[in-house]
Parts: C-alpha cells; sequence; structure tokens
C-alpha cells in the first residue's frame, strides 16, 4: 500500500535536502582538506622550530657554561662571606632586571590578542567570498566527480581526450596567438604586391587585413608612399586623404604628407585650396596633441601668407634662436611690418645659427678643400648650406651692416652654387656697387673700373644699372682721363660679353660715332644672335655710315624684327630702310605701326610726310609735316 501524499512530499524534501548537503559537503571538502593539510604542514613546522628552539637552547648553555661556572662559584663564595642583607642589596637591581623579560613577553601576548589576527584573516576570507567561491564550487565539483568514478571507465576516456585535444589547442592557438600570426602574413603579402606594383593585390590584402580587426593605417600609409614613388600621386594623394581627413585628427604621418605636398605645390591644386587645406591639416595635428616646434614654423609661415603677420611674428618669436627657419621667416616678417631693429635682431639670430664662417671660408678656398666645416655654433659643413639659407645670410649681414662678412657669404654661395641665378645677381649687384665707389675715389682706378663692369655683366642682373654705369663713363670720356681708359678697355676685352659689346654699341650711336658702333654690335650679335636690340642698334647704325650697304641693314633689322615682331622702335628702323630703297608704300606700312606706338617721334613724323609725298597723298603729308614741327 502506498503511503500518503502529504508523506512522501515530506520524504521527497528531507531526500532534497540530504542532496543538498552532500553537494555543499562536497564543495567545501576540498577546501576542508586543503585547510586541515596547511594545518598539518603548520604544526609539523612549529614543531620543527620547538626543536630548534630546544637545540639553540643547548648551544648557548654549552658556550656559556665557563661565564655560568664562575658566576656559581662567586655567588657561593659570596653566600658563605657576606650576611643575608648585604647579599639582598646587592641582588636587588638584578632581581629587577630579570623581571623585565617576562614584563616584555606579557606586553607582546597582550598586544597579540589586541590585534586578534585570527579574526582578521576571517574577515578577509569572507570579503573575498565572490573570488575564491566558484573556485572552490569547481573544484569540489570535479574532486567529487573523480571520487564516485572507477579509475578503469576513466582510462576510457584518454583516447578521446587525446582526439579533442589537437582541436582545443588549435582553437586556443587561434584565438590568442592566430589572428596576429595570419595578420602578419597578409602584411608580407601587401608589402609583396606593393613592391612588384600589384596595386588590385594589395586592396585585397588590405580588406582581409580590416576584417581580421587589425589596424591598417601604417600599411595603407606604406601603400600611398610607393604609389607616390611610383608616379601616381593622386591615387596616393586619394589614400592619405582618407587616412587624414580635413575635419577631424586622423593618422599624423598622413598628415604630414599631405602637407608636405602641399608646401612644394606637388597636388597642383588652386593657390586658395591650398592654403585651406595646409591650415586645416596643421589643426588636426594639434589637435592630436602634434605641434613641435617645426610645425609652428610651418604654422607661422602659413599665417603669413593669410596676412595675419603680427601672430606669425608672435609664433616665431620663442623659435628664432632655435631654428634657422624661423629667424629667416620672423625677419622677412620684421622688414614687412616696417620693424627694422626687430629685424636686425632676428638677423643676428640668423647670423649666429650659421656661425662665423668667414675666417673658415678663408681656410676652406685656400686648402681648396670642399669638406671643410665653418666654424661658429652650429659646426655646420658649407656643402650642406642650401642656396635659400646662403640667401637669408646675404641678406641678414647686409641688414646688419657688415658688408665684409657679406661679401664673404657671397663667395661661399657662389663657390657652393656657381649656376644659382640668385647669387649670380648678388654678385652683380656687389661689382656694381664696387664701381661706384672706385668712381668716387680721390684717385680712381680705371682698370678696376672695367673689371667690375665686366664682372658685374658677366653675373647679369640689373640691365638698367649697367646701362646707367657705362653711359655715365661714356660721357666723362672726353673730359677724364681715367672714363676713356675704362671705355677704350672695355671696348678691346676679348671677354666683353654681349651685352657690354651692346651697350657700348648703342652709345657709340647716339653719341655720332657710326662706324665704331658698327663693329661693336657686330661683336655682339655673334656673340648673342638673339640679341634683338643689338640687330636693331646695328641697323641704325649702318643707316648712319655713309655708303653703307643698305641690304645689310634691311638683314639686321628683319633679324630684329623677326625676334620682336610687335616692337614700333624696330618697324621705324625698317622703315627708315625703306625710305632709303624709296620703297615709299612698304615704307608708310612699317611707319604707320610706328607712329601708333610712338605717336610723338618727329622723326616718323617726318619719314611718313617724305613717303606720302611720294605716293601723292599730299593731305597725308602735309598731316604730318605739321606734326614733325
Amino acid at each position: 500500500m502506498r503511503p500518503p501524499l502529504s508523506y512522501r512530499l515530506r520524504q521527497a524534501v528531507l531526500r532534497a535536502g540530504e542532496s543538498l548537503a552532500n553537494f555543499g559537503s562536497a564543495v567545501v571538502a576540498p577546501f576542508e582538506r586543503a585547510m586541515a593539510m596547511l594545518a598539518h604542514t603548520f604544526l609539523h613546522r612549529t614543531e620543527n622550530l620547538d626543536f630548534a628552539d630546544a637545540l639553540l637552547v643547548g648551544l648557548v648553555r654549552f658556550v656559556t657554561w665557563p661565564f655560568r661556572m664562575i658566576w656559581a662559584a662567586m655567588a657561593a663564595v659570596g653566600r658563605a662571606v657576606l650576611p643575608a642583607a648585604v647579599r639582598q642589596a646587592i641582588a636587588s637591581p638584578f632581581a629587577k632586571l630579570a623581571v623585565l623579560p617576562a614584563a616584555a613577553a606579557h606586553g607582546a601576548w597582550r598586544l597579540a590578542e589586541a590585534l586578534n589576527l585570527d579574526g582578521l584573516f576571517l574577515r578577509i576570507a569572507w570579503a573575498t567570498q565572490p573570488l575564491w567561491r566558484p573556485i572552490a564550487a569547481l573544484g569540489g565539483f570535479l574532486y567529487a566527480w573523480l571520487a564516485t568514478r572507477t579509475y578503469r571507465r576513466l582510462v576510457w576516456g584518454i583516447p578521446a581526450v587525446v582526439l579533442l585535444l589537437p582541436l582545443v589547442v588549435g582553437t586556443a592557438w587561434s584565438l590568442v596567438w592566430g589572428r596576429e600570426s595570419v595578420a602578419t602574413q597578409y602584411r608580407l603579402a601587401v608589402k609583396e604586391a606593393a613592391e612588384e606594383k600589384d596595386y588590385r593585390s594589395v586592396q585585397f590584402y588590405e580588406r582581409k587585413l580590416a576584417q581580421l580587426g587589425v589596424d591598417t593605417k601604417r600599411t595603407d600609409y606604406n601603400t600611398a608612399e610607393k604609389l607616390a614613388a611610383d608616379g601616381k600621386l593622386q591615387e596616393a594623394y586619394e589614400r592619405m586623404q582618407k587616412l587624414a581627413p580635413v575635419d577631424e585628427p586622423g593618422y599624423p604621418p598622413a598628415h604630414l604628407w599631405i602637407i608636405q605636398r602641399l608646401i612644394k605645390n606637388e597636388l597642383h591644386l588652386p593657390p586658395a585650396e591650398t592654403h585651406r587645406l595646409l591650415g586645416a591639416h596643421l589643426d588636426q595635428l594639434k589637435a592630436g596633441g602634434i605641434d613641435p616646434p617645426q610645425l609652428q614654423v610651418l604654422r607661422a609661415a602659413w599665417l603669413a601668407e593669410d596676412k595675419k603677420l603680427e601672430e606669425a611674428a608672435k609664433l616665431l618669436e620663442p623659435h628664432i634662436h632655435l631654428i634657422p627657419a624661423a629667424a629667416m621667416q620672423k625677419m622677412s616678417v620684421d622688414l614687412t611690418l616696417g620693424r627694422i631693429e626687430d629685424a636686425k635682431q632676428d638677423a643676428r639670430a640668423i647670423r649666429a645659427h650659421f656661425g662665423d664662417r668667414l675666417r673658415e671660408q678663408a681656410l676652406a678656398a685656400s686648402k681648396s678643400d670642399p669638406d671643410a666645416k665653418i666654424g661658429g655654433d652650429s659646426e655646420q659643413e658649407i656643402s650642406k648650406t642650401s642656396a635659400e639659407e646662403y640667401r637669408w645670410w646675404t641678406i641678414a649681414e647686409g641688414l646688419i651692416g657688415d658688408l665684409n662678412r657679406q661679401g664673404s657669404v657671397v663667395d661661399a654661395w657662389s663657390r657652393d652654387y656657381p649656376n644659382d641665378p640668385l647669387v649670380k645677381k648678388a654678385l652683380a649687384e656687389r661689382a656694381r656697387r664696387a664701381v661706384d665707389e672706385a668712381m668716387q675715389d680721390s684717385r680712381p682706378d680705371a682698370h678696376l673700373v672695367a673689371a667690375r663692369i665686366l664682372q658685374a655683366a658677366q653675373f647679369g642682373g640689373d640691365a638698367a644699372a649697367l646701362h646707367r654705369q657705362i653711359g655715365l663713363l661714356y660721357a666723362q670720356r672726353k673730359q677724364s682721363a681715367v672714363a676713356k681708359a675704362a671705355i677704350d678697355e672695355l671696348q678691346k676685352s676679348a671677354h666683353a660679353p654681349e651685352v657690354i659689346l651692346q651697350i657700348l654699341g648703342t652709345y657709340a650711336v647716339v653719341s655720332g660715332e657710326p662706324a665704331e658702333a658698327r663693329d661693336l654690335l657686330k661683336r655682339a650679335v655673334e656673340k648673342e644672335p638673339k640679341d634683338a636690340v643689338a640687330w636693331n642698334n646695328l641697323a641704325c647704325a649702318l643707316l648712319e655710315i655713309k655708303d653703307a650697304d643698305l641690304q645689310e641693314a634691311l638683314k639686321a633689322v628683319n633679324n630684329a624684327l623677326a625676334l620682336t615682331p610687335d616692337s614700333p622702335q624696330f618697324h621705324e628702323t625698317r622703315g627708315q630702310v625703306m625710305v632709303r630703297f624709296k620703297e615709299w608704300q612698304k615704307a608708310v606700312e612699317d611707319l604707320e605701326l610706328a607712329i601708333n606706338g610712338m605717336p610723338n617721334s618727329k622723326s616718323i613724323h617726318r619719314s611718313l610726310a617724305d613717303a606720302y609725298a611720294a605716293l601723292g597723298q599730299n593731305d597725308l603729308a602735309a598731316i604730318h609735316r605739321d606734326q614733325s614741327q
């Protein structure tokens, strides 16, 4: 007969409680065993310590037995000789000292009781239950599970474990190290594809890297640089734009790459767009915490281009003694603002950067040592001083007022960059300045004047200044022996450049010396056949010579017009040649073109009057004759 339902329910509850109690015991039992083992180990170690203490006490007693025997003998003698009262008085202090160790031990015991370290450890164990309870439960479960299984059955599970172990190990390896290993392989594939210029494969491998969640910025940047090196600058720029957007901080090297290309104008963008992008990328680098002094100098250049000169000067001020570019740029800004004294301070900073190069450059020139170093603070090699730095150094020395040092700088500049147009201009200016100084001397040297003029012409530069100086000498040659000697030396010089011969020939024509002018101008066009002015002036000189070859004059002026077809002066010359040929209609055509460019020229009006009169057009001839008066 089945028991009642209530009985069965009570029994079920009891069994459930027993099961839970057993499970709890199984969970806690490992920890109990572990604590028991720890207690056993502690007690064992303590017993060993007790043995060690006893051994140590015995050792101490053995070492101190002579002293103890002497002390005992002295005590026995004292008891026999001294009265009891005296002995008590002598022993009283020692008795009090003997109490001290016991008192100290009692105090230590009271302190240990007060600290109650057992309670502290129990509270720590209670507070850390969330950490160790799950581990204890798992350990208890495994212990209980293993305790209830026969070893024979467990042995049969070994083959299954062996079969599953590679899968488990492979899964763990892929989770921990596998992704990075695959990413490394893809990175190598990207590099090889880029070297082979297979950019389609590069994009494929980059997508795989992105799918793995790998940061591909460095790989993308390297690929973009490779594209730029292969001449695909636009594709490289598009990649860099993705890495370094203008509206948020991106990959810093990509920002810098774009800034460099913008400065060099390699992207061929409109100036306004270049300026905008340059400022945007500088802002993003600053927003990303990247704002070194070199970028501040770039920002100052951007501000100067934006006409914010005061802000640029303020930004450059802390760096003029640290960065040469900052000093050069600030000097330019201060000169633009008209702050001459500040610009002189900047110039001194430039001099400090490049060092005192006068003695070292002279030494390098005397030894012909191209690797000689320049002294001063910088110890910078001459060969590594850029042409732009030489230019600013030259300006700085001029601003300071040290013309001797400026000359030495220009010499070094010309030695390192002999084909630089700016250094040629600087050398020409120095030579022309030397001509003015020589002419103002109380006893000028004609040879030195001529040599300096030739030097200035050879370096090129300001042709108007050469015209002025040679014209002044030509005007004074009949009154000044020095001027005449200088002009004669220039005319006879076999090394005189074309521009000197052209200027001398022109002044000879104007001065009424056509034969001399013809010879000089012929030499000029032989040296430079593309000098239109020399060809035209040669034609003018031939027209002034009696019985000259007019065909030669026509050929000369035609050469001039072939080089400069719209020049009214050249059309006047050919018109005058046509007048001499009595080719009146051709003369009118050229002279009318000339009069449009030079409406107040009386000589052209006079020739037009003669030509129109010869053609029977007396009304037009009368008009031009009136205007020629």
